[in-house]
């Protein structure tokens, strides 16, 4: 942004003392409302303000500790929202985060603007969701169309368990914006958080997602979606369509934007897959699948919810002296996944109970505990 250099070089003449040389380099500046801000506070000239009251406040981010003096100045001169929003903006730049708050909360309903919304909502802390819920709704009324307004709102409702809202909101954007993928996903979490899993894989098979460093959700999303229909086959005892969804779902789409790992954990479909060959009278096949559940386990360090399967897996065999050494290994963790594999090892029902309420939002370990469930029956 050329204006940035220009301001950039503006101020180190003002650190210096040099006032008019500053000066004379805003005025060589391409237009914009921080250098207006500027020439306004080096030049003591409020009128300047109007200018920087009536433009759009878009793209403008004020992060400067240098900017925190003008825009004090300019908000005594002007007490519009713009200049509230901006220092708000300018404190949260610089850590002075209570400060920014009492900024937010001053603007009430008078901003005529999305993003100061969507801004409030995510940085008011302690969070009110009544409050956070009025301003992502007054972000949609001012910009209904906007992608990143009906995201932030599905966010909302699918944070509260507000399912059937999250979706119908998600259908609207999704058809309004079906080439985002952001947009995407969401509408496909949507989805499978109100059990449409069939709906949600087909709408993954029609989308593209571009490779980008983390881009692993288009494959997660794939993953559980799979694994839901799956489970809900074996309930219905369609145990051999169950186990065409449980090998669907270890594949890696070439549209889902991201390429297979070296080492994958697929101790959730080889558990599944046991199941459904014995229930099949196929006991015979299940060999090989039951010895990779077991060498996975404290194979990697890192916590997963699926260390309980080779438990049970190591468990079944009658290894008792095995099943301790896994549980050993991980019971002094404070780590809320480890704590409930422990728990869920040594059935303590009343640790169990803790933890389930701390993790109830967790979709693994939705999954984890749905497959328990399954396969106990």
């Amino acid at each position: 942004m050329p204006y940035q250099t220009y301001l950039e070089l503006s101020l180190i003449y003002y650190g210096f003392g040099s006032k008019d040389e500053a000066l004379k380099v805003l005025e060589k500046s391409p237009v914009h409302p921080l250098i207006t801000l500027w020439r306004a506070y080096l030049k003591d000239d409020s009128s300047l303000l109007n200018e920087v009251a009536i433009a759009s406040p878009a793209f403008v981010f004020p992060y400067r500790i240098e900017t925190v003096s003008a825009l004090k100045w300019a908000l005594s001169k002007n007490p519009g929202w713009k200049f509230k929003y901006y220092l708000a903006l300018n404190y949260y730049a610089i850590q002075r985060e209570a400060e920014a708050m009492e900024l937010l909360k001053a603007c009430g309903q008078e901003p005529d603007y999305a993003p100061f919304y969507l801004t409030r909502a995510e940085l008011i802390k302690p969070m009110d969701d009544k409050n956070v819920l009025s301003d992502l709704e007054s972000a949609r009324k001012l910009a209904p169309d906007d992608w990143r307004t009906m995201g932030k709102l599905i966010d909302y409702y699918e944070k509260n368990h507000d399912y059937p809202k999250e979706l119908d909101l998600a259908t609207i954007a999704y058809k309004k914006h079906k080439d985002n993928q952001i947009i995407g996903i969401k509408y496909v979490i949507a989805l499978i958080n109100n059990r449409q899993y069939a709906k949600s894989v087909k709408t993954l098979g029609g989308m593209n997602i571009l490779p980008n460093e983390g881009a692993s959700l288009g494959k997660v999303v794939f993953e559980q979606a799979n694994l839901f229909l799956s489970m809900d086959l074996i309930e219905q005892k369609k145990y051999a369509e169950a186990i065409k969804m449980i090998e669907k779902s270890k594949e890696w789409p070439e549209n889902l934007g991201v390429g297979q790992p070296y080492n994958v954990d697929t101790r959730i479909q080889d558990y599944l897959n046991v199941y459904c060959l014995e229930k099949l009278r196929k006991s015979g096949e299940t060999t090989g699948l039951k010895k990779s559940i077991i060498d996975y386990a404290g194979k990697y360090e890192y916590p997963s919810f699926n260390d309980i399967l080779s438990i049970k897996t190591v468990n079944a065999s009658g290894d008792i002296a095995a099943v301790e050494a896994i549980v050993k290994k991980i019971q002094d963790s404070d780590n809320p996944v480890q704590m409930w594999v422990v728990a869920t090892a040594k059935n303590d029902l009343n640790a169990i109970s803790a933890l389930e309420k701390e993790l109830a939002a967790n979709t693994s370990f939705l999954i984890i505990k749905r497959v328990l469930e399954v396969t106990s029956k």
